[in-house]
């Protein structure tokens, strides 16, 4: 019985250090062209990038780690415009899309690191404008949004974990830009597609 007594106390010790630690993750959309105003001045860029397609506008990304925090955010470029949306049928676009992403985020000592790197590919965007809807997948990214006006909302799946979504959809294309974060990932990116 002693024996026992002593073991669950020395069990129980180093278990309670690995549920104390938490991954302070954030992300979110910021207005495009102004990522200096969202990254501090002890914030490491991981990854940035941007899709244009010059008939529409874009998107831009970045990822940030330092600070004992790991950020990811997106924009919609200002003046982008998809055309009038229209108000029945559907309409497929193939995307190109982009995702900033710094995963198997940890604790080493007292300093947090992750793996970071960037993820592409193309996605089909289906708008079904009777519906209200703009759904797609690629096997790694799941979107689904809710149209208002030329605009649309919802959220997306990204290997697994959940993001927001924000974006454009009209009669000259589709643009999406998307975030997510939890104590084990944080991402960030968008699509453009015509």
């Amino acid at each position: 019985m002693l024996r026992t007594a002593l073991l669950l106390p020395l069990l129980a010790f180093p278990l309670s250090g690995c549920l104390l630690v938490d991954v302070n993750t954030r992300s979110g959309f910021y207005t495009g062209g102004t990522v200096s105003s969202t990254v501090t001045t002890t914030d490491t860029i991981q990854e940035s990038g941007d899709i244009y397609d010059a008939s529409i506008g874009g998107i831009e990304y970045f990822s940030t780690l330092g600070n004992g925090r790991a950020e990811a955010y997106s924009a919609i470029l200002a003046g982008s415009d998809t055309g009038t949306t229209p108000t029945s049928g559907q309409a497929v676009y193939l995307a190109d899309y982009e995702v900033a992403v710094i995963s198997n985020l940890r604790y080493y000592e007292t300093e947090l690191r992750g793996v970071s790197s960037l993820d592409d590919g193309k996605i089909s965007i289906v708008a079904d404008f009777d519906q209200g809807t703009v759904t797609g997948s690629d096997g790694a990214l799941v979107v689904d949004g809710a149209i208002t006006g030329r605009a649309f909302e919802g959220g997306v799946v990204y290997a697994g974990h959940d993001g927001d979504l924000e974006g454009l959809v009209g009669d000259q294309g589709v643009i999406g830009a998307f975030h997510g974060n939890n104590g084990k990932i944080v991402f960030a990116g968008g699509f453009v597609g015509n």
